[in-house]
């Protein structure tokens, strides 16, 4: 196992931003940059074949600088949408960066996905790490606190590991997620035909503007049922692709690392096990990719080229007091873990 770093330019603010490339003896390699601690790459050992690297990026760093779709970065402060950028904390009104309308989604403009992070290098018993930290202070996009997050990308036997860790000296939200885009074909063809099950059969109600309104639906015989492996197109969408942007609350128990969804293609015969020890889980079908968009050795990217599936709580949770709360206090301790495991499955029936 190895790690390697170099140079790999500057933000528009001068800030030098460096790439490592984690090796392991079963084939993995993944790219990790200190800009967003954003995950660049993922090859992964196919059989009779090279290596297959499963996630969209860009080939350098000026593509991430341009980009507004959060390829492979870490989410922050707060994952998915807040509404109208506000919330109340123990009687006191905050107002966050409106980034998507009146509404703020992925921690604002200024979230963890555009922050340069301090990595430091590290080897263990599993394999190679990377541990990135990044202090987010009191007033940073309108959140309280000064937080000190770490996350530290492991890889391991059979994939990725991505352990998150946090503190605070006020009250403040926290619910961080990683936005990797998958695509277990070609990079950026179109992910419709991949199989997708979800180990969860509750999902939240939306509004116009994807916001959660606060209702818990079932997902038995809707659009967003993936109780059993179904093709993410949908079973019309030859002419009506599904566009999948929802939350679900997995059936397992927060705090234990348990299987949250598998995807499956059979281009490589290559299925995705993604574990975690958050309480649920946002699918999202990229179909919202920017059209156009050149990705990794000059891949057409724009929307279905990838999917997301991001472990975090509820959205929203802030102002919906019924939710499992997501509020960090002095003294406590944020973390959770999420591992992407691969394998075969050609014996699968």
């Amino acid at each position: 196992m190895s790690i390697e770093c170099r140079s790999w330019g500057r933000t528009p603010s001068g800030e030098e931003v460096s790439l490592y490339i984690l090796n392991n003896k079963e084939g993995y390699t993944a790219g990790i940059a200190t800009y967003g601690a954003t995950l660049t790459k993922l090859d992964v050992p196919v059989s009779g074949g090279p290596s297959l690297d499963v996630v969209l990026g860009f080939d350098e760093l000026g593509g991430y600088l341009k980009d507004d779709n959060y390829l492979g970065a870490t989410i922050g402060r707060t994952a998915g949408r807040i509404s109208q950028a506000e919330f109340v904390l123990d009687g006191k009104k905050f107002s966050l960066d409106k980034n998507e309308g009146e509404n703020q989604l992925h921690g604002g403009a200024k979230g963890f996905h555009n922050r340069v992070w301090t990595a430091f290098p590290e080897e263990n018993a599993e394999g190679p790490a990377l541990r990135l930290c990044y202090d987010s202070a009191d007033g940073e996009s309108g959140y309280p606190g000064n937080l000190r997050v770490t996350v530290i990308y492991t890889l391991i036997k059979n994939g990725l590991r991505i352990d998150y860790r946090g503190v605070t000296d006020s009250p403040t939200p926290v619910n961080m997620t990683a936005h990797p885009y998958f695509n277990l074909n070609i990079n950026g063809e179109d992910i419709g035909s991949h199989e997708l099950k979800i180990f969860s059969s509750k999902t939240l109600n939306l509004d116009d503007s994807l916001i959660p309104n606060g209702e818990i639906i079932d997902v038995k015989g809707t659009d967003a049922d993936f109780t059993d492996f179904s093709l993410i197109k949908g079973a019309a969408a030859r002419n009506y692709p599904l566009k999948h942007d929802r939350f679900y609350i997995l059936n397992s128990r927060k705090g234990e690392m348990n299987i949250a969804a598998i995807a499956r293609s059979s281009s490589f015969d290559l299925e995705l096990e993604v574990a975690t020890t958050q309480s649920g889980l946002q699918f999202y079908s990229g179909n919202s990719l920017s059209v156009g968009s050149v990705g990794k050795c000059g891949c057409q990217y724009g929307p279905r080229s990838g999917f997301c599936l991001e472990p975090h709580t509820h959205p929203d949770a802030p102002n919906k007091p019924k939710f499992p709360s997501v509020i960090l206090r002095p003294g406590e301790i944020y973390e959770h873990s999420t591992e992407y495991r691969f394998r075969e499955f050609k014996a699968r029936s």
